[in-house]
């Protein structure tokens, strides 16, 4: 699970004018369009099969629940294959992360589950630890720092993705603009209910190519080391930028220290979890 922030315009890096002007300016529709607008949340599972599980989440900026102003007109034209969320900040919050605990664990039903996700405040609250423990859901918190590295969606999914909301937006927008010079016989002014409409279609398009490609999810997870025989027999997948591969040595790290890890009572209680893990991946792999 991972995060990442969503413009309104989408600017390729390419700006386009007659030849021989000194001057070459990008068309924006509105000011700061093309900076954060809402933040995207995805989900994605080590076997690349995840797209009917949970949906990608998108949380625009406005006044959550029953105080909402949005207009149900709009929202009937969202995109079904996303859910949409408003709090104030459009950000994510310990709110949002408690209900996708919550849906992660009926999903999960009473099965041993890893979550991994960067070490955010809110992501490591009693309150949230001990819901996730009721749902047996094990958390691998990313360090500061480090997602980049470790963090699948960061490593290999994020890049593409983007481009991909880049390309529908491009498609979306000439498609309505189009039909707007037909019906109305001038050009189509694009107001914030408009391109929040866009947003949940074009995230919805990117998501299902994502899951056109189930090896590039499965390559991700092997790459950081997640979803690899607990064994040590495939290491060797392991591929972090800027670290040589003859440098990863996790030789005896079940008994590296004693250390509780953070979110358990006990070293017992971290180790029969992880024990647990190890069975159920070498089942899965078998």
């Amino acid at each position: 699970m991972d995060k990442t922030p969503l413009p309104f315009e989408y600017v390729d890096g390419y700006t386009y004018n007659l030849k021989g002007l000194r001057t070459v300016t990008a068309k924006s529709d509105r000011s700061r369009w093309d900076k954060r607008q809402a933040t995207l949340i995805l989900f994605i599972w080590a076997d690349g099969r995840g797209r009917q599980r949970l949906k990608p989440i998108i949380i625009f900026r406005g006044v959550p629940g029953n105080r909402s102003q949005i207009p149900d007109e709009e929202k009937k034209q969202y995109a079904t294959g996303v859910k949409v969320l408003f709090n104030e900040k459009a950000y994510n919050n310990e709110k949002v992360i408690t209900d996708i605990v919550k849906d992660i664990g009926e999903y999960a039903d009473n099965e041993d589950t890893l979550l991994v996700m960067d070490v955010a405040a809110f992501h490591k609250t009693p309150a949230l630890m001990e819901l996730l423990r009721s749902y047996r859901i094990t958390t691998a918190l990313i360090p500061p720092g480090c997602t980049s590295l470790l963090q699948p969606l960061d490593t290999a999914i994020n890049g593409p993705f983007k481009d991909w909301l880049a390309e529908f937006a491009d498609g979306y927008i000439a498609k309505k603009e189009d039909q707007h010079l037909q019906q109305q016989g001038g050009p189509m002014a694009w107001s914030v209910s408009d391109r929040r409409i866009m947003t949940t279609h074009i995230v919805q398009q990117a998501w299902e190519r994502l899951y056109g490609r189930e090896f590039l999810v499965q390559k991700a997870f092997r790459k950081c080391g997640i979803s690899i025989r607990p064994n040590g027999s495939e290491d060797n997948f392991i591929n972090i930028k800027d670290v040589d591969n003859s440098q990863i040595d996790f030789t005896g790290w079940e008994t590296a220290d004693n250390n509780v890890p953070e979110g358990y009572k006990t070293v017992s209680e971290a180790l029969n979890i992880h024990h647990r893990f190890r069975h159920a991946a070498e089942d899965y792999l078998r």
